[in-house]
């Protein structure tokens, strides 16, 4: 009998775990809780490092709680669905990882009875592949991030509910991710029926994920409440609804109350609002920026239809369509605005403005954009400067081009005379004779229009839907006849690499490639969700990087590294991201980097084959290549391989393999395997080599970059060579084993498979 009453399964998975925390964890150094239980129960013992209920079942509940003494543990959920029973939310307070397979097939359901998860004290946790539904709690009822960081991946956040904020997700001086998830169905009875951030410092940031159909009284979508940042790129807001009927509720997808917003490819579709802001409500110390965005079908019961702005708004390349609202169906603007290559068209007033409403001391201006066909009017200037330049305001239905006192700074256009237009280039009262775009929604001028080639000469080089200008610039945001343009891709050159503390300022680079039509741009900036700490361990960064027409190719920025004196740190990360791509050019497909900062005098190895050359014969099947890395192995590191011909050919005597190995902070070894063809023919040995390149993240080549690899031809009979066997090496040349085995291995690692062969194998009793 095992002291202390425990069974001989925990006493040796004690072992395990005291051997994984003297390093014989294997490559990735975190270790593994396998989830094996659908159940609720907590662990039964917080203090022996086993994941086990006194049921001696495995958890999620439980691996939460045995996780807090492991930084980095990694949680794996088979298939199923995982009620929390308890009435109690499970609470993160460690840094994590839980891993679902999909969305679809794992779900996490707080039953209404609980919150879901609550991430606290400061950690850091990232949690993908699962749903998390059915919670329930004051604020937050899937998820709370209460001074903590969240990376929510490939993941869903449905049918949650708060008694206030944030029904789905409610952030407090904290920080989060979402990349590729969907958050839908969720309802606050208070603002924030998707998430809801308050507090200095909190930070959202959303990437290729959709909010639809949640519901609250403001901010059906999301509810930013207090200094806060916000970037949303590439995601949809679709169906979600603001009820409150007050004057200041509003915001069926989107709510800024002061904190700083931006927008990039995001599309509005069909959301409402019971007040003001069918999409968005920006409230007076809001700073909302938008590109490349569209608004269509939003549809609010009081001013903007689309969009409610008090604070500071800027919008560039904006499709405004089919919204409707009393004031302002497009756009009503009670702060100050910046409106560039916008085209609002199609939309629908109850009383005035079809398009635009602008009531405020502060200014408007309005450039290159295209205001037509909008019921109600296209525009009205209750109070305040709005001046217009080099747009086309046309064909309004059931009302005027222009109501009130509009500015011209010249190559405007009107239809009906009622915006005065007197500036230069300005015609007036004229017919534009626009048609519907066919690649776009919108319009441009058709054949023999007055607005081709009036335009003025300063205007950009590509218009709204970035085609190409021939001659003079036409008036509006289309340019009739233009071809599609060839901007290009931005991205970082490396996604990862290394730098050591005493390195002082590292160089960033960025590239554009796949065309250089336009002048374009890219703002890079520091990721929050790094755990290297800004202006602690490295100075804060925030800028952009422009290309000019006809330029493309490499751009660079530094980022200065603080050393902090701290001996034997773990390493820390700084995270990067691109994000408002302007003129044409998309992200591209390393969109973020990350810079591993390591201690001065760390050394990242060197990267070689383990031997020179090898020997295998055609019967073996495949052939198992090992890359070691050696002389130093500190932090993430990468190197690719390929194969080439000599005597042998892919295809026919073995198959061309190539790709990437990425070592992890402490791995120090992997492995190619080559499948080889038995020709059954009698054609002799043949030769192929195998070659490292490109190495990243401040590894070095080793002694053997390359290697040839000597196939045995096992129909001709004894012909001096002699193929399998072990990995030993003489001169460099391996008779290396089949099917990648071969090499001994740590008497750690042998112990720690013969324990777990003995837990796999055998059930021993308790006594």
């Amino acid at each position: 009998m095992v002291a202390g009453g425990y069974s001989m399964r925990n006493y040796l998975l004690k072992i395990v775990y005291l051997m994984a925390a003297l390093g014989f964890s294997g490559a990735s150094g975190a270790v593994d809780f396998q989830v094996n239980d659908f159940g609720d129960a907590g662990d039964s013992n917080l203090d022996d490092g086993v994941c086990a209920t006194v049921g001696q079942k495995c958890t999620l509940r439980a691996a939460v709680e045995q996780a807090r003494k492991i930084p980095g543990a990694r949680i794996v959920l088979p298939d199923g669905l995982y009620e929390l029973s308890s009435g109690k939310d499970i609470r993160i307070s460690s840094n994590l990882t839980i891993e679902g397979g999909g969305p679809d097939k794992v779900v996490v359901s707080g039953k209404n009875l609980s919150r879901v998860f609550s991430v606290v004290n400061g950690a850091s946790v990232t949690i993908s592949g699962i749903t998390i539904a059915d919670g329930k709690a004051y604020n937050g009822g899937g998820i709370a991030v209460l001074r903590a960081k969240l990376a929510l991946v490939n993941s869903i956040i449905s049918k949650n509910r708060s008694d206030k904020h944030g029904a789905g997700l409610y952030i407090s001086l904290g920080m989060a991710s979402i990349d590729d998830s969907v958050i839908s169905g969720n309802e606050a009875d208070g603002p924030g029926g998707a998430v809801y951030i308050t507090g200095k410092d909190s930070w959202l940031a959303l990437y290729g994920s959709r909010l639809e159909n949640n519901i609250s009284t403001s901010g059906g979508g999301i509810y930013c409440d207090i200094s806060g940042r916000v970037h949303l790129e590439k995601a949809t807001f679709k169906g979600n609804r603001s009820t409150g009927v007050n004057t200041a509720d509003g915001g069926g997808a989107i709510y800024n109350r002061q904190c700083t917003v931006s927008l990039s490819q995001v599309e509005f579709g069909e959301n409402s609002a019971g007040k003001r802001g069918g999409a968005l409500f920006n409230a007076a110390k809001g700073e909302f920026t938008i590109g490349r965005s569209s608004f269509s079908g939003n549809t609010a019961k009081g001013d903007g239809g689309a969009i409610y702005s008090d604070g500071s708004l800027e919008m560039q390349r904006v499709y405004l369509l089919k919204n409707s609202g009393a004031y302002g169906s497009a756009l009503y603007d009670a702060g100050e605005s910046r409106v560039v290559l916008v085209t609002a068209a199609d939309n629908r007033s109850g009383k005035d403005g079809g398009a635009i409403y602008h009531n405020s001391s502060g200014a408007m201006t309005l450039k290159y954009s295209t205001i037509a066909k909008n019921d109600g009017g296209n525009i009205v200037n209750e109070a305040g400067s709005l001046e217009a330049d080099s747009s086309l305001i046309a064909d309004a239905v059931n009302g005027s081009d222009c109501v009130g006192g509009i500015t011209s700074a010249g190559y405007n256009l009107d239809s009906d005379g009622s915006c005065s237009l007197t500036g230069t280039g300005d015609k007036s009262s004229v017919n534009p004779l626009l048609i519907a775009t066919q690649d776009v929604n919108g319009y441009e001028p058709g054949s023999g229009s007055p607005a081709i080639d009036s335009g003025s000469t300063d205007c950009p080089i590509l218009d709204q839907r970035f085609h190409t200008r021939s001659g003079q610039c036409d008036i509006g945001a289309f340019e009739a006849g233009g071809a599609i343009a060839q901007a290009g891709t931005i991205s970082f050159k490396q996604p990862a690499r290394m730098a050591r503390e005493d390195d002082g300022v590292v160089t960033v680079t960025l590239t554009r490639s796949m065309g250089s039509d336009g002048n374009v741009s890219v703002r890079y900036q520091d990721d929050p969700m790094g755990t290297a700490r800004s202006n602690f361990d490295f100075d804060d960064f925030d800028g952009v990087l422009e290309w000019s027409d006809g330029q493309s190719g490499d751009k660079t920025f530094q980022i200065r590294i603080i050393p902090d004196g701290i001996p034997n740190e773990r390493i820390e990360s700084i995270k990067m991201f691109l994000s408002d791509s302007r003129g044409g050019a998309d992200i591209g497909a390393i969109r973020t980097a990350v810079l591993d900062i390591v201690d001065a005098g760390a050394q990242f190895g060197e990267l070689a084959f383990e031997s020179g050359s090898y020997i295998v014969s055609e019967s073996d099947g495949s052939l198992s290549v090992t890359v070691k890395r050696s002389n130093g192995d500190v932090g993430r590191v990468s190197v690719k391989y390929a194969t080439s011909d000599k005597k042998a050919t892919a295809g026919q005597d073995y198959q061309a393999v190539s790709g990437t190995l990425v070592f992890a902070d402490r791995e120090t070894e992997k492995s190619v395997v080559i499948p080889i063809i038995d020709n059954n023919s009698k054609d002799g040995n043949r030769t192929f080599t195998i070659e490292l390149s490109d190495i990243t993240g401040g590894a070095e080549p080793g002694r053997f970059s390359s290697a040839t690899v000597t196939i045995s031809d096992d129909e001709s009979g004894d012909d001096g060579v002699t193929s399998g066997g072990g990995a030993g090496t003489t001169n460099g040349t391996s008779s290396a084993s089949s099917g990648g085995g071969g090499g001994g291995g740590s008497p750690g690692v042998v112990l720690l498979l013969a324990l777990s062969g003995i837990l796999l194998g055998r059930t021993v009793k308790r006594m």
